[in-house]
């Protein structure tokens, strides 16, 4: 059955640099690169959906200080997100797959979900505390960061113009690998 997970994630102007991952070798600190940080960062809140065989929707970029909100959330659903999906499966069945985020799963959220989607994962079934199972949560919003904060972003609109370029150049396949995993990442919780 096809799937459609979706997720919300939060960039960052400035440059990543993941301390786990990079390291210097250097006689003095003085060879080492500096990254520096803004006080106040500008953010960019991004809801990207994404399904078992690769497909993507154009990201939908939130307000600057929008709180998302069920009636936020479902505005999203029924204008952007719907319309997408309805051109992606045709006649097959599919479901829906979200976090357990309060706006997600909230009682108005959830008769909208079962009554415009085919099936829906419900929070019961979903387990709690997992972000890392989604596959946006563990491979694409990491993708996308990776490369959209090399370098620092001087605007926001430059910050939102390379995340909309990576995302939407993102290999198909490479998607639909990322979303494959899925199943084992499951059967690794249950297990």
């Amino acid at each position: 059955m096809l799937c459609f997970f979706s997720d919300e994630n939060n960039f960052c102007q400035d440059q990543k640099v993941s301390k786990q991952n990079n390291r210097w070798i250097a006689t003095c600190t003085s060879h080492v690169r500096k990254v520096m940080k803004t006080k106040f960062p500008t953010m960019v809140m991004v809801f990207g959906v994404v399904s078992s065989e690769g497909h993507f929707m154009p990201l939908h970029m939130f307000e600057t200080g929008l709180k998302v909100n069920t009636e936020v959330y479902l505005d999203v659903m029924e204008k952007v997100v719907l319309p997408w999906i309805q051109g992606v499966p045709g006649d097959r069945p599919w479901v829906w797959q979200q976090d357990s985020a309060p706006c997600h799963v909230s009682k108005i959220s959830m008769q909208w979900l079962i009554k415009n989607c085919y099936d829906v994962v419900t929070k019961d079934l979903w387990p709690p505390n997992s972000p890392d199972l989604n596959p946006l949560d563990c491979f694409v919003w990491d993708y996308v960061e990776r490369h959209t904060n090399r370098h620092p972003h001087r605007t926001k609109a430059s910050l939102m113009d390379s995340i909309k370029e990576v995302f939407g150049n993102m290999d198909n396949d490479m998607v639909r690998r990322a979303c494959g995993r899925f199943r084992g990442r499951i059967e690794a919780v249950i297990d």
